[in-house]
């Protein structure tokens, strides 16, 4: 009798794998519309139990950009036999036989908060493999059960999209004028894990080694009795189904209200950056006091997490601008109308700028790949503010990158005249001097440019100093 022939990582049909989760991933969701909890569970199974699943699994955390960092166990798979020795080894990814591995905690810093600093948990290759395998059978369901206001970690929407609706609801006919700005205090580290047992659609036994592998740190371990690891695969989509629900909280405390106002009040979350929308006279405060913010807490309380008590905030649009996702919208005074416009948040523009400095620390790199890594972080930072009033915040970025850039070249080469500096490492391009170096990339010299933020076309217009009264 002939052996049969081991499958190659190369010789995978991808479309075919892709097709075939797709079409169990619609089963799935089709029998959870009808509350036929067996029938999930059994093609939950068949699933994750597929080769296609174990493959798609391997493929996604062998090609993004973690793929390099190892857990505890130091291992990366790197080569195209481990990859498929990997796809057979998730056979053994069934409740009861798994067991995680603790994650390696490191501390990275916080985004736009210098100083402060945030720990992000990194599983093992295998680990990680096991959570976008069971993330398969979890996400349709999480997208089935969405509210229709959460953007963050869903297909086909952007932070770009929850700013826009955001911003759509305040033009509206209802008028909200007061905005209700959340933010939920540590929320990963916080979430309960009882909550996340009894409502999350997976094994309890698979859940249970995912929240409570333990982290390492130091060479210590530490147990988790609490909260989602970040950096864990699944943990995006586990967070997101922990605050679905907003919108009918929302509406359930407002049962009572007329519908007008009911209009104005809605909630556009991404992640757990959050906002609610709604009405600002003096009379309608107890709209706020009495109804939202109780049933708010509420919600929070049963997840185990809380409202930060500073942070979180009421917020008049004509009084002041709002902050959401790193977007400034403000209210302002345009050819005699009043209109809302959003800009870059300051805290967001320090932050580039903290950025392209922390570039340019080390005086062994060569100025090409200095440019290199600034064009990488500019490029990202421009794409994202691309489509909002920018001009005035690139301006002022690109200035700041031109002369930390000269700043750095003076020290690199402290015996070296200026004029000399800016006539080998810098290139005139109409009125402006662009700096330049190269770069050796397989074995080939390469020229690059500096990259400025105000090639990118954004809108022209400039923040006034004050907010409508």
């Amino acid at each position: 009798m002939m052996k049969k022939k081991k499958l190659l990582w190369t010789e995978i049909r991808w479309k075919d794998c892709e097709s075939k989760v797709s079409k169990l991933q619609r089963q799935i969701v089709e029998a959870y519309k009808a509350e036929d909890m067996d029938k999930v569970a059994k093609l939950q199974t068949l699933l994750i139990s597929s080769f296609a699943g174990r493959a798609l699994a391997v493929r996604q955390i062998t090609s993004n950009t973690g793929r390099h960092t190892p857990g505890i166990d130091g291992v990366t798979w790197k080569t195209n036999e481990a990859k498929i020795s990997a796809v057979n080894d998730l056979k053994e990814a069934t409740p009861g036989r798994y067991l995680a591995k603790p994650v390696r905690r490191v501390m990275i810093p916080k985004a736009n908060k210098p100083g402060e600093m945030r720990p992000l948990g990194i599983p093992t290759m295998f680990d990680r493999s096991v959570q976008a395998l069971y993330n398969l059978v979890l996400l349709p369901i999480a997208e089935a059960t969405a509210d229709s206001s959460s953007f963050g970690f869903r297909q086909g929407k952007s932070m770009m999209d929850a700013v826009k609706a955001f911003v759509y609801q305040l033009k509206s006919k209802s008028s909200p004028r007061m905005v209700y700005e959340g933010d939920i205090q540590q929320f990963f580290p916080t979430i309960s894990h009882d909550w996340i047992l009894k409502n999350i659609l997976l094994p309890t036994p698979i859940l249970q080694q995912f929240l409570k592998a333990g982290f390492m740190m130091d060479g210590l371990l530490t147990p988790t009795e609490e909260g989602v690891p970040q950096g864990g695969i699944i943990s995006p989509t586990i967070t997101n189904m922990t605050l679905d629900g907003l919108e009918t909280m929302l509406t359930t405390s407002l049962k009572t209200v007329w519908g007008s106002v009911q209009k104005s009040i809605k909630i556009f979350r991404y992640a757990d950056d959050f906002v609610i929308t709604g009405p600002e006279s003096i009379k309608m405060r107890w709209l706020w006091t009495d109804k939202v913010l109780p049933a708010l807490n509420q919600f929070m309380e049963t997840r185990g997490v809380k409202l930060h008590p500073v942070k979180s905030k009421l917020t008049s649009i004509y009084e002041e601008s709002v902050v959401f996702l790193g977007f400034e919208i403000r209210l302002e005074y345009f050819q005699g109308y009043r209109r809302f416009f959003i800009y870059p948040a300051h805290k967001n523009i320090l932050s580039i700028i903290r950025k392209v400095r922390n570039a340019m620390q080390s005086l062994e790199l060569s100025p090409g790949q200095v440019i290199e890594e600034l064009n990488r972080i500019l490029r990202g930072w421009g794409q994202y503010y691309s489509q909002v009033s920018s001009t005035e915040a690139f301006a002022k970025v690109n200035y700041v990158v031109w002369h930390a850039y000269l700043h750095w070249l003076k020290k690199k080469y402290p015996r070296t005249p200026v004029k000399k500096l800016v006539r080998n490492h810098y290139e005139k391009v109409g009125n402006s001097l662009i700096p330049v170096g190269s770069v050796v990339k397989d074995g080939k010299t390469i020229g690059v440019k500096l990259f400025r933020l105000t090639t990118i076309k954004a809108k022209t217009r400039k923040r006034t100093k004050n907010s409508v009264k």
